[in-house]
């Protein structure tokens, strides 16, 4: 049967069984008409790819757990989460879960902060790829909140774990893991000028600057509601601009 032309669904078929060890090259090829050494070879290579993706996703929770954490944890998720989709990073879409459910069970070592992270880490991506036009303030009437923007509520400082680490170049040594509880709501988007992805921790004004922007409010309406002086309220929205969390209308020449 070697050399004939088994169908595509039943080759995939073969090889995931072999990269989930239910069998090995030699079974699973023979059952589809494969030559076994190619059989491996696909099998490795779609692995490396498996690794390369969720080390690429997740690089700084990769680094964190380190190869003796991470690689099982990779191991165990393809064999519960075959890569299917064309675009392979959305083959990584349930890599937290798995992580979630390995904290709950304190397997691999994994921690609600390792959770978090990969959290933080996948929103980056997720808002790097948006299809989300941003509007340009020529297009916008009143302060309008950028449409790329992802809030998350976080509890373990790991985007202050992520700031440390990327300030120190990615390096091999690891900033210490928070170890107290640290309540955070952070905003994720892509800015409106730059395009780079960035995360910021939403203080009071930038709480207020959103809701205001998801209401529709001009400045002028926001500072009435809030009982807030105009140049206070127009600050507020001037430094959620500048962070790209509001998009704001063009300054009209008198």
């Amino acid at each position: 049967m070697i050399g004939s032309n088994p169908r595509l669904d039943d080759a995939f078929g073969a090889v995931h069984a072999v990269l989930r060890g239910d069998q090995v090259p030699q079974t699973a090829a023979a059952q589809v008409g494969l030559d076994p050494v190619r059989m491996a070879f696909y099998a490795d290579a779609v692995y490396s790819h498996v690794r390369e993706v969720l080390e690429k996703d997740f690089c700084a929770l990769a680094a964190v757990l380190g190869p003796s954490r991470f690689e099982p944890l990779v191991r165990e998720y393809f064999e519960i989460r075959p890569f299917d989709a064309y675009e392979l990073n959305e083959n990584a879409a349930a890599f937290r879960d798995l992580l979630a459910r390995c904290a709950s069970a304190g397997r691999h070592g994994v921690t609600d902060f390792h959770v978090e992270l990969a959290e933080v880490e996948w929103q980056e991506f997720t808002v790097y790829v948006s299809p989300e036009v941003i509007p340009e303030p020529s297009q916008v009437q009143a302060p309008t909140l950028n449409p790329t923007l992802v809030i998350l509520q976080l509890d373990h400082g790991a985007n202050d774990f992520l700031d440390e680490w990327r300030d120190g170049a990615q390096g091999d040594v690891l900033p210490p893991i928070p170890d107290q509880p640290n309540p955070t709501t952070l905003f994720v988007l892509r800015h409106p000028e730059t395009e780079n992805v960035l995360f910021v921790a939403a203080d009071e004004a930038l709480l207020f600057a959103l809701k205001a922007a998801h209401d529709g409010l001009t400045v002028s309406a926001a500072a009435e509601e809030a009982a807030l002086p105009i140049q206070t309220v127009q600050s507020i929205y001037q430094s959620a601009a500048d962070w790209g969390v509001v998009v704001l209308p063009e300054e009209k020449n008198p």
